[in-house]
């Protein structure tokens, strides 16, 4: 693990907050939001995950990490304000998802790049993100898949949503789970963090 990172872990671990965020903070006024969540968020989260799998943190530890990153990336989203005009693409994830980072990282790459989105936020029926898309008319759904969401759900998923949405509307799809499908159906395409 990266010094930093660990030294970010470390903070969170010892339920030392303020210290938390002043490295945060500190790091993104450094870096400026795209190079923050790029460099130091993502690896930091991925971090955090694999920490958590092989049994070095304990799951009250992460889940105070995670909650404390989900709010200090959306005060930092906030802050950098939302593009005028109607949301292009709208970001959720599928029933059963309840990983909020994934899906605030792409939203906080996308408005960086001047992008309008409407997010859902987690663990969304189907019908919900149709419903929503009908009456935003965004022209693509972006959706988070995290490591431990089953691949044939994630499959299954997609090729309903795909089968259900007004015609000419995209879906992209990203996280450790989604790298883990072999076929996409023709309106899925596989975007990473820095092809926002």
């Amino acid at each position: 693990i990266d010094p930093a990172h660990a030294k970010l872990i470390d903070l969170a671990s010892s339920g030392d907050i303020p210290a938390l965020t002043a490295a945060l903070e500190q790091a993104l006024a450094r870096d400026g939001l795209r190079s923050f969540v790029l460099d130091t968020f993502a690896p930091l989260t991925k971090a955090v995950g694999e920490l958590w799998a092989g049994g070095q943190l304990q799951i009250f530890e992460e889940h105070i990490l995670t909650r404390h990153l989900v709010r200090f990336l959306d005060v930092a989203i906030s802050r950098v304000g939302r593009p005028p005009g109607d949301p292009e693409l709208l970001l959720a994830t599928l029933p059963g998802e309840q990983h909020a980072l994934g899906l605030l990282m792409a939203e906080a790459l996308l408005i960086h790049a001047g992008k309008a989105t409407l997010n859902l936020g987690t663990d969304v029926p189907l019908d919900q993100i149709i419903a929503a898309v009908e009456r935003s008319g965004v022209s693509a759904v972006a959706l988070s898949f995290g490591a431990c969401y089953a691949r044939n759900s994630v499959r299954d998923h997609l090729g309903e949503l795909a089968d259900r949405l007004p015609q000419g509307v995209g879906i992209w799809i990203g996280g450790e789970g989604a790298r883990r499908l072999r076929r996409l159906p023709p309106s899925v395409a596989r975007k990473s963090l820095d092809s926002v």
